[in-house]
């Protein structure tokens, strides 16, 4: 044992050695980590620096308002009582749709500027965009009475005629349309008369069994009536639409359509919401075909000014004059709107559900639809619309041993042209020009068609 001793002393020796290296190793390590740590936060800190005035008014020039609105927020804040940061907090505000913010941001900048009147001319239009429109109508003729530029003078006449409208307890709008059109195939009939079932092929005749063109006169009135308890606010909206297409030659497709729509609408700066109850009766021939009762309700808001959109949906009872095709029938759309450069484009995407009574008429509908509208030379507006269709039946038709499946694919183009407008803006008459290809394919022969319809109509919009 004790000649082991010395041994174990060296071992102890050599293990402490070892301990002071990796003491003196872990003390230099650490050194590096606070070095580096310290380095991280002091970058963080340089980078967390409030942004500049350079900053926010090199995207308001961009038109990155949603940028330019943090920028300018935070400047203010740090830097209260500057006149030019709380007016351009006060514009990216606007654009953003956040007007009370505009408000505050404009408030603030008269107080210490009263005679400025671009100012208040931003301030009026934050007052009209949220309904306030006493305020707004006070701006504006406070800018009015120091005789600006012709161009701001005619952009303020222009508001208060909106106030004077808004104002109104009552308000009617509406349009009325005379049109003609041909149908190269009234009836829808199929592509072709040989029809495929399950007892084998059946050859149709009689009225619809082929194509049969026609010409229709088609006529419209829709009647708007709003009254506001408070402008811009709460209103009551009501709506008629008489509607009627008149065949020349297949006078059995003759259709009348009365419509009737009332409900409260809410309007609150760029979001507006309405609630309907819906009443609509079809006569085919001068007797009842359809009528059908519903609720409908759409919001619908502006995010910018170049994107709106909407969502709606319906609930309705169908009640057919022949048995076995009534129905619950729910629908649900969404709709966005783009105001672009040159022209407008509208997308929509929607479903609606049939639950019919006898279930081979009941189905699941998927839509989608397109339109693209452009300015003309000649004061002529185009238009190019794309609609897609599909339809899947829940229950399969015995004589036809399936479920029925259709496909619609259509297309549309435009043209439209102001012909006459009253001095106000208040009525127009427009005339238009469209032509329509449809083809529906189906796994049954009966509901496979094309159609080409031209119409020509002209409108008096008040």
């Amino acid at each position: 044992m004790l000649s082991r001793a010395p041994d174990l002393m060296v071992c102890f020796v050599l293990s402490g050695g070892r301990m002071r290296i990796i003491f003196t190793f872990f003390r230099q390590y650490l050194r590096i980590s606070l070095l580096i740590a310290f380095c991280l936060l002091f970058s963080s800190l340089t980078m967390a620096e409030p942004p500049h005035f350079q900053t926010g008014k090199s995207a308001f020039d961009k038109g990155d308002f949603a940028a330019a609105f943090k920028v300018f927020h935070l400047l203010v804040q740090q830097q209260p009582g500057d006149p030019e940061l709380d007016f351009l907090l006060g514009r990216s505000a606007f654009e953003i749709g956040d007007f009370e913010a505009a408000i505050f941001a404009f408030e603030r900048v008269l107080i210490a500027q009263p005679e400025a009147d671009r100012v208040r001319l931003e301030l009026g239009r934050s007052y009209f965009e949220i309904g306030d429109l006493e305020s707004a109508r006070s701006s504006f003729n406070r800018v009015l009475a120091n005789r600006p530029p012709l161009t701001v003078q005619q952009n303020i006449e222009r508001y208060l005629q909106l106030i004077s409208r808004a104002a109104q307890q009552h308000t009617l709008s509406g349009s009325l349309t005379l049109g003609i059109s041909y149908d190269n195939n009234a009836h829808a009939s199929p592509v072709d008369e040989q029809i495929q079932t399950v007892i084998g092929t059946v050859t149709l005749n009689g009225t619809g069994a082929t194509p049969q063109q026609d010409l229709i006169s088609q006529n419209r009135l829709q009647l708007n009536h709003l009254y506001r308890s408070h402008p811009k606010k709460v209103g009551w909206l009501s709506s008629l639409l008489l509607y009627n297409s008149l065949y020349a030659t297949e006078e059995n497709l003759n259709l009348n359509l009365f419509g009737l729509s009332s409900g409260p609408l809410w309007q609150q700066g760029k979001r507006q919401t309405e609630l309907q109850l819906n009443f609509n009766l079809l006569t085919l021939d001068e007797e009842r075909y359809l009528s059908i009762a519903g609720l409908s309700a759409k919001h619908s808001w502006q995010f910018s000014k170049i994107l709106t959109a909407a969502i709606s949906g319906q609930v309705a009872r169908l009640n057919y004059a022949a048995d076995g095709r009534d129905a619950d029938q729910y629908r649900l759309e969404f709709k966005q709107s783009w105001r672009l450069p040159q022209g407008s484009f509208m997308a929509a995407i929607g479903l609606e559900e049939n639950r019919a009574k006898l279930e081979e008429y009941a189905y699941l509908r998927k839509l989608l639809s397109l339109r693209y509208e452009r300015p003309l030379p000649w004061r002529l507006t185009g238009s190019l619309a794309v609609r897609l269709q599909s339809s899947d039946y829940d229950e399969q038709i015995l004589l036809f041993g399936c479920a029925r499946k259709d496909r619609l694919r259509e297309l549309s183009l435009g043209l439209s042209r102001p012909l006459w407008k009253k001095s106000n803006g208040n009525g127009q008459v427009q005339a238009q020009l469209l032509g329509t290809l449809s083809k529906t394919n189906s796994n049954i022969d009966l509901y496979e068609y094309d159609k080409q319809v031209l119409s020509f109509a002209l409108s008096y919009l008040f």
